[in-house]
């Protein structure tokens, strides 16, 4: 079974290069919740602090373990979380198809 910690770092190959997220929360009922950061890089990081400036960043509940598990990603690196980290209050659900409008 993959293992992971809060913290970690990991990078996805995409079309235009690598995108990278944070595991920030788990448990076993929920799942992971990660921070995605809202850049995709063309070439790779020369260090993994480079993700400290990027400003942009929002948060998905993803399926972590199958992922490792099934080597989609790769851990880089671990970056702390802020001590003052709370999880997200509020959640999308989905989009309603017809009107449009955000599911929460």
């Amino acid at each position: 079974m993959a293992k992971f910690k809060l913290g970690d770092i990991f990078g996805i190959p995409t079309s235009r290069g690598k995108a990278y997220f944070q595991c920030v929360y788990s448990n076993k009922l929920e799942g992971e919740l990660i921070k995605v950061f809202n850049n995709v890089f063309e070439q790779p990081l020369e260090s993994i602090e480079e993700l400290l400036n990027v400003e942009d960043f929002f948060f998905v509940g993803f399926p972590l373990k199958a992922a490792l598990n099934r080597k989609i990603v790769e851990k880089v690196g671990v970056i702390p979380i802020p001590s003052d980290f709370k999880k997200p209050r509020y959640s999308c659900s989905g989009i309603n198809g017809r009107t449009k409008e955000i599911i929460s």
